[in-house]
C-alpha cells in the first residue's frame, strides 16, 4: 500500500526546501566579501557584505519547519497505527530527540507509545545519544543541533554573522610593480569575521609609482550562528542542507515501515531532486 501524501508533512518540507535554496542563491549572490590590499600598511583587510535583513526570517522558518514536521509525522503515524484520529495520546504525541538515553527512556518512549513498535525501534536508534559513545550528544550532531536550535527560535529571531576560516588564508599574490615578502596571518582561527579587519601583513617595496597587488584566491566566508546558541559558529547553509536530507531520510524511512513505501517527497532543484536512495544507517553510521 502507497503512502499517503501526509499534506500537513510535505507542506512544512517543501516550504523549508525552498527556503533553503532562497538562502543559498541569496547568499551566492550577495557575498561580496574579499580581501582588500593596503600597500601603505602593508595589510590585507577584510571586505564583509552585511547579511540582508530577510535571512532571519528565512533560517528560523527553514528550522522550526524541519523540527515542527517531524512532530507532525509522528501523530500521523499514531494516527495509522492506532486507527483513530485524533489518537488518544494526542496531547502528548511528540517526535522525540534526546542526547541522553536514560532521558529518552524515561521521557521519550511516552511520546511515541502509540506508534508502531518497528517505527519506534527506529526513532530510538537515530536518538542523537547513540552517536555520543555512552555520553551526552555531540553539539554537531544534526538532530541533536535542530531541535536546540528550534527551541532557540521559539524564543527570539537570530541574525546570522558572517564568519570565516582563518586557519589558513591560501592567498595567492600577484604583484605589479611591487615585491611582497613575508605574508602573515592574523589570529588564525574560526570566528567572527568584521568588515575592515586586519587578517594578514606583509612586507612590500615598491618599484613604481603605479604598483598594485591582487590575490587569486579568498577567504571563503559562510554565514553562521552568532556565538552563546546551541549551533554558534556552525555554517547555516551546512546545517539546513544536512538536516533537510536527514529529515527526508526519516519520512521515507518511517513512512515506509509504517505503509510498505515511502512517502513521495516533494522536489525542489538543485539539492532535492532526485529519488530518495540514503538511509538512517548512511547517514548516522554502523
Amino acid at each position: 500500500m502507497a503512502a499517503p501524501l501526509l499534506p500537513g508533512v510535505r507542506q512544512r518540507l517543501e516550504r523549508a526546501q525552498l527556503n533553503f535554496k532562497r538562502l543559498f542563491d541569496e547568499f551566492a549572490e550577495h557575498n561580496g566579501s574579499a580581501l582588500v590590499p593596503d600597500l601603505n600598511e602593508g595589510v590585507f583587510r577584510a571586505r564583509i557584505a552585511d547579511p540582508l535583513p530577510d535571512w532571519q526570517l528565512l533560517v528560523s522558518d527553514t528550522v522550526c519547519d524541519m523540527r515542527f514536521l517531524l512532530d507532525n509525522l509522528a501523530y500521523e503515524l499514531a494516527i495509522a497505527n492506532t486507527g483513530m484520529d485524533p489518537p488518544s495520546s494526542a496531547s502528548t504525541i511528540e517526535f522525540p530527540i534526546f542526547a541522553r538515553r536514560r532521558n529518552f527512556m524515561k521521557s521519550g518512549l511516552a511520546k511515541i507509545a502509540d506508534l508502531d513498535p518497528w517505527v519506534q525501534r527506529l526513532i530510538e536508534s537515530i536518538q542523537p545519544y547513540n552517536n555520543a559513545g555512552g555520553g551526552a550528544a555531540s553539539k554537531d550532531d544534526g538532530l541533536f543541533v535542530l531541535n536546540e536550535m528550534c527551541n532557540t527560535y521559539k524564543h527570539r529571531l537570530l541574525v546570522p554573522i558572517p564568519h570565516v576560516s582563518l586557519k589558513t588564508i591560501n592567498v595567492r599574490i600577484h604583484a605589479v610593480g611591487c615585491t611582497v615578502t613575508d605574508l602573515v596571518q592574523v589570529q588564525p582561527n574560526l570566528r567572527e569575521l568584521q568588515d575592515g579587519e586586519i587578517v594578514a601583513t606583509f612586507n612590500v617595496k615598491i618599484h613604481s609609482d603605479e604598483a598594485t597587488i591582487s590575490t587569486e584566491t579568498q577567504p571563503f566566508p559562510f554565514l553562521g550562528f552568532p556565538t552563546g546558541v546551541p549551533g554558534e559558529t556552525l555554517n547555516v547553509l551546512d546545517l539546513c542542507l544536512q538536516g533537510l536530507h536527514i529529515v527526508r531520510a526519516i519520512i521515507a524511512a518511517l513512512t515506509e515501515i509504517q505503509w510498505g513505501s515511502p512517502m513521495e517527497l516533494p522536489e525542489t532543484s538543485p539539492h532535492f531532486v532526485t529519488p530518495l536512495a540514503i538511509t538512517i544507517a548512511k547517514l548516522y553510521g554502523p
